[in-house]
């Protein structure tokens, strides 16, 4: 009969686990401490009442308790453990789950030579409850660790739906050998529709993900510099609870899916993030630069745009010794092609929405458009598009159309940027502010910086 009980405990939890294993850890483990605590009654009351089915049953939901509590842990400590130290936490997190599974059985197997049997479980039953409610307690008055509805995730899986069910309308045939049913692009259609985008309506915001905007703020005052990177320095579970960003992200999305906001929510969006992103990636500066560059702050983006330049020129992050950061110096022609170009691809259609920083005086990009070759020169006062061949093109100018032919110049007058206040960073995070060089505001003549891009 013992066996049977063990066999009773184990194969509830292992059943639990595979049902379980699509729900959000956070539910699960939730769950898993609630149903312990009925395991635990279930079992006191056999043993109160010699009620062996009472028994069995209360070690059936014991297992599904242990088993769903079990499986979120897990699942939690493996998705915040750093890449490099998730071995090393892993192993931690079995030893103490073995050691919290002994000391319960060693402790009534000694407290029942004094105290009986009955009276040694009533007593671990009511420790086991005490903990699992202030388990419960902490985990549901603590911010989840982990991230649902980040924007970025959402829009992009958007657009794969999208392109998806686009993909499936024009080649049926390969569509249908492929599986797809008539129907099931127009399922991706409704779940791209139906996408969520958080947006905090009291602070007139984007939310990068649900809920974010209702964290604490990181104290970043308290921050010396030698605690960044931050995440070499403080927990996951920590960093994940406050407001506090390591790279572009909301950013990010703003330049990959221009059209889901507006130029107001840009302006707002990019200010609040600025506050709150620490730039602990080399990727960060190339994005913050393009949406600093569409929102108006050009001489910022012009800094965001030396970061990613001169990174290993200057050995900004101090590992330049450990390799070249390929991705940054790629990111320099992002920050010039898309943030100074203002190149943007919306609903299929090219657009530009060139403006330079008092830090150039001429940027000149080459772009192939569907086997066309397009050249963009752009001064502090118009931009130049000369088509070298093929069909014409299409192409927006600052959201005003222009059909291109080929061999025939087209140029276009650049509108003045807004005026608005530099937006602030953390302390300490600040980009290198880099004056211009020479006369750059003063396109003609000027010694400013000449940026060509083949």
């Amino acid at each position: 009969m013992d066996g049977a009980v063990v066999f009773a405990l184990y194969a509830s939890a292992t059943a639990t686990q595979l049902l379980v294993a699509r729900f959000g850890t956070r539910r699960v483990v939730l769950a898993g401490l609630a149903t312990l605590l009925v395991a635990l009654a279930l079992v006191v009351a056999g043993l109160s009442a010699a009620s062996m089915a009472l028994f069995i049953a209360g070690t059936i939901v014991g297992g599904v308790g242990v088993g769903g509590a079990f499986l979120g842990s897990l699942a939690t400590a493996n998705r915040l453990a750093p890449a490099a130290e998730r071995g090393r936490v892993l192993s931690t997190y079995f030893v103490f789950c073995y050691i919290g599974q002994a000391i319960p059985v060693i402790g009534v197997g000694f407290a029942s030579a004094d105290v009986g049997d009955f009276r040694a479980v009533l007593v671990c039953a009511i420790a086991l409850a005490a903990v699992s409610v202030l388990s419960m307690a902490g985990i549901r008055r603590a911010a989840p660790a982990l991230a649902d509805d980040n924007i970025y995730t959402n829009l992009m899986a958007q657009r794969n739906l999208l392109a998806a069910a686009d993909a499936a309308k024009r080649y049926p045939d390969r569509a249908r050998e492929l599986g797809v049913s008539d129907q099931e692009p127009a399922g991706w259609r409704d779940a791209a529709e139906a996408m969520t985008i958080p947006y905090d309506e009291a602070l007139g915001v984007h939310a990068q993900a649900a809920g974010f905007t209702r964290h604490q703020v990181w104290d970043f005052a308290r921050t010396s510099p030698q605690q960044y990177p931050l995440m070499l320095h403080f927990p996951y579970f920590d960093l994940y609870r406050k407001q506090v960003v390591k790279q572009a992200d909301l950013v990010l999305a703003m330049h990959m899916h221009s059209s889901a906001f507006t130029p107001e929510q840009k302006t707002r969006d990019f200010a609040y993030y600025e506050a709150l992103t620490v730039r602990d990636s080399s990727l960060s500066a190339c994005s913050q630069a393009v949406i600093a560059a569409e929102t108006g702050h050009l001489n910022l983006a012009y800094d965001y745009l030396a970061e990613a330049a001169l990174i290993d020129l200057r050995d900004l992050e101090h590992n330049t010794r450990d390799g070249l950061h390929i991705a940054s110096l790629a990111g320099t022609w992002i920050a010039l092609v898309n943030g100074f170009g203002g190149l943007r691809l919306q609903d299929g259609t090219v657009s530009f929405a060139p403006r330079l920083p008092d830090g150039l005086t001429r940027l000149r990009f080459t772009l192939f458009i569907g086997g066309r070759r397009l050249r963009v020169e752009v001064t502090h006062a118009q931009a130049r598009y000369i088509l070298t061949g093929g069909d014409p093109l299409e192409i927006l100018h600052h959201g005003h159309p222009v059909t291109l032919t080929a061999g025939k110049p087209h140029v276009r007058r650049i509108p003045t940027a807004p005026s608005r206040p530099r937006p602030s960073q953390p302390a300490g995070r600040e980009p290198v502010h880099r004056p211009p060089t020479g006369n750059a505001t003063k396109p003609a003549g000027g010694r400013g910086t000449t940026v060509r891009s083949a």
